[in-house]
C-alpha cells in the first residue's frame, strides 16, 4: 500500500483548523495580469492572447514586449512590435503604439504606470509597443505581431488598472440635465451627447484639451435611476477629433480626419 505523508499532512492540518474554529473559506481575488510569450511571425502566426472582461469596464495597459526582453537575456525576440485588440464581433478596439515614438517625458509617465502595476519598465526608445485602453464587459484577443519581416518571441502582457476608470469623466450623474450642467461648466471644453441604440439612449460626453482634440470620451447608461459611466476610452493619438454613432449595435467613435471607428460600448 503506498503512504502519502505529505497530502496526509496536510488534511490533518486543515482538518485541526476547521474543528479549533479557524475560517477555512477561501474569498475571490482579482486578476492583476495576463501574459504569454510566443513565437510570433506576420499574417495567420500571430500570437493571440485572449481575455475576458466581466461585470463593469475595466482600464487595461497592453503592451507587446521584443525588444525589452534583451534585458533578460532573451534570443531570438522580435526587433519591433505591432498589436491590435479585436473584440467577439471581430471588431478593433485599439492598436499598439510603438514606445519610441512618445517623448522621453511621456515614456518616462508610462514606465512610471508600469511600475505601479507591477510591470517591469522598457528600455528608452524601444521599439515595443503599448496601450492603456478602457474594455467593457466582453471577450477580446490581443493580436501581435513583429514590426518586420521577421518572425521573433513576443510576450503579451494585459495589466488590469481597477483605479483608472473615471479618472477623466465623473462615475455618474443623478440626471441627464445634471450631465447637461455639468458640461456647460466646461465650455469649450466638453461636449455632451445622446446616441440611440436601438431602444436605449446613451449618454455620451467628449471631454477636450487644449486645441480642441478629444483627450477622452465616456458612454453612461441609465441604470438604478442613475446615469452611470460605463466606458471611458482614450484616444492614444490626441490630435484627432471624433464623431460618435450608432453602428451595428455598438456605440463607436469615428475619426473625423481618419474615418477609422473605435468601439466605445458594446450593448
Amino acid at each position: 500500500m503506498k503512504s502519502y505523508p505529505v497530502l496526509l499532512a496536510a488534511t490533518l492540518a486543515f482538518a485541526s483548523a476547521a474543528t479549533n474554529g479557524a475560517d477555512s473559506i477561501l474569498t475571490n481575488g482579482t486578476a492583476a495580469n495576463i501574459s504569454s510569450r510566443a513565437l510570433s511571425g506576420s499574417g495567420d502566426d500571430a500570437s493571440i492572447c485572449g481575455l475576458v472582461i466581466k461585470d463593469a469596464a475595466t482600464f487595461v495597459l497592453i503592451r507587446a514586449v521584443g525588444p525589452g526582453l534583451a534585458q533578460f537575456g532573451i534570443a531570438g525576440y522580435a526587433s519591433g512590435t505591432t498589436f491590435n485588440v479585436v473584440n467577439a464581433k471581430g471588431a478593433s478596439v485599439t492598436v499598439g503604439i510603438a514606445f519610441n515614438e512618445f517623448t522621453a517625458s511621456e515614456q518616462a509617465s508610462i514606465n512610471t504606470k508600469y511600475l505601479a502595476l507591477g510591470a517591469f519598465p522598457l528600455p528608452a526608445n524601444s521599439a515595443d509597443s503599448y496601450a492603456y485602453v478602457c474594455l467593457n464587459p466582453g471577450s477580446y484577443s490581443v493580436v501581435a505581431r513583429p514590426s518586420g519581416s521577421n518572425p521573433g518571441i513576443i510576450l503579451t502582457e494585459v495589466y488590469f488598472d481597477s483605479a483608472g476608470i473615471g479618472a477623466l469623466e465623473p462615475t455618474s450623474f443623478d440626471t441627464s440635465a445634471a450631465a447637461t450642467g455639468y458640461v456647460k461648466q466646461l465650455g469649450a471644453g466638453g461636449e455632451l451627447d445622446v446616441v440611440n441604440v436601438g431602444q436605449e439612449e446613451v449618454l455620451v460626453l467628449q471631454t477636450f484639451g487644449s486645441g480642441v482634440p478629444v483627450i477622452a470620451i465616456g458612454t453612461y447608461r441609465y441604470v438604478g435611476g442613475r446615469w452611470l459611466l460605463a466606458s471611458e476610452w482614450r484616444p492614444q493619438n490626441f490630435q484627432l477629433s471624433y464623431t460618435v454613432k450608432e453602428h451595428n449595435g455598438d456605440v463607436v467613435a469615428v475619426g473625423n480626419t481618419t474615418g477609422e471607428e473605435w468601439v466605445l460600448l458594446t450593448l
